[in-house]
């Protein structure tokens, strides 16, 4: 349990004058008796939320304590939000409301919106004059401005700028009736830099040109690249059916003839071989007996005559 009795609602400073453009950066958190309210099971029953207020209405800002866009650290019972204004606002509110079924606390502000310098046409001694006063209220000293007259054909015609006193200038027009322009760069008083062009500015009665927004640029399409249209395709002569495939038997079949036409045609081999072998010796042989008795003929023929002689000298 939490005694609320002593809850406050601590905000950062905020300045009553901002420039347009700027961000202003507002913290806002609960404290209890001095102290950081930081306990999450509390400030989860609390509905924290900001409002722009104007003259024709209020529209809600953006306030977290979850670490998101400008919110340092998540969770940490800090809650921060963004102002920031595109235009120039004589009065502007911002509401910081804390609320609860049992209690209710509020911040209100108000603000200023200045442009950071501001310039006007009057007549002077020598004809029309331009004169620029820079906005203390949101500007620091030291700021840098330029001045310019537009012509109709988009020509811009600088004008020279003198400083009468401390924060005001002044030029003199080159045409009386040209919108005159200006820019200014520096450092606001928040101490964001700043860089803000103001115009046109026109004397007194004068009309000022209407401001015709330049036509978004459009980037040209690439160029496409044309593609001739592919050339006529003639028809294919069909081809005439081809010839089925003479059935060629499986190599299976062809191996089991061929192994016994091979064994067949060895053993004829091998009986022929032999056949000749056996004829060839037969023949040898015949001859080698040839021979022999050939030899033994003749020792008979010449022992013949021997014989005869032996037996005519047993005879004698």
């Amino acid at each position: 349990v939490m005694i609320v009795t002593d809850l406050k609602l601590q905000h950062s400073e905020v300045p009553t004058h901002m420039a347009v453009g700027e961000s202003l950066r507002i913290e806002a958190k609960l404290s209890s008796r001095g102290e950081l309210v930081t306990r999450q099971a509390f400030l989860r029953l609390l509905q924290v939320h900001a409002e722009r207020v104007d003259q024709d209405g209020s529209q809600p800002l953006a306030l977290n304590d979850q670490g998101e866009g400008v919110d340092d650290k998540a969770a940490d019972g800090r809650y921060t939000l963004l102002v920031s204004e595109p235009d120039v606002q004589d009065e502007v509110g911002v509401l910081v409301a804390v609320e609860s079924p049992t209690f209710m606390r509020q911040k209100r502000f108000r603000l200023a919106v200045h442009e950071p310098a501001e310039g006007s046409v009057a007549d002077g001694p020598d004809g029309p004059v331009l004169n620029i006063t820079l906005q203390g209220a949101v500007m620091q000293p030291g700021a840098q401005l330029s001045a310019w007259q537009l012509a109709a054909d988009g020509q811009r015609m600088p004008l020279q700028l003198a400083e009468s006193q401390p924060g005001q200038w002044s030029a003199s027009l080159m045409d009386p009736v040209l919108p005159s322009y200006l820019k200014v760069s520096g450092t606001t008083k928040l101490g964001n830099l700043i860089e803000r062009t103001a115009g046109p500015i026109v004397p007194p009665g004068v009309t000022a040109p209407a401001v015709v927004a330049a036509p978004p640029v459009v980037d040209a399409p690439p160029p496409v690249a044309v593609v001739p249209p592919p050339p006529p395709v003639e028809p294919e002569a069909k081809a005439p059916p081809a010839e089925p495939a003479p059935v060629v038997p499986p190599a299976v079949e062809e191996d089991s003839l061929l192994l016994p036409g091979l064994v067949f045609g060895g053993f004829n081999l091998t009986l022929m071989i032999g056949a000749g072998l056996w004829f060839f010796l037969r023949r040898r042989r015949a001859a080698a007996d040839d021979e022999l008795e050939f030899d033994d003929l003749v020792d008979d023929i010449d022992a013949s005559p021997e014989e005869q002689t032996s037996l005519q000298e047993d005879a004698a």
